[in-house]
């Protein structure tokens, strides 16, 4: 099923943020984890959010 447009980006902020904190986001952050939080292929987060 597909997700609305607009979802699955807002899905990845919300990623992004969980994981930062006053300090910035870890040095040990990657794509990869962000994709399997999100459950999603990490090519898919380079191919729509990277130019």
């Amino acid at each position: 099923m597909k997700s609305p447009v607009g979802e699955g980006k807002q899905r990845l902020l919300e990623a992004l943020f969980d994981e930062f904190d006053e300090n910035g986001p870890s040095p040990n952050l990657s794509i990869r984890y962000i994709a399997e939080r999100l459950d999603v292929h990490h090519t898919l987060l380079t191919y729509h959010f990277w130019p």
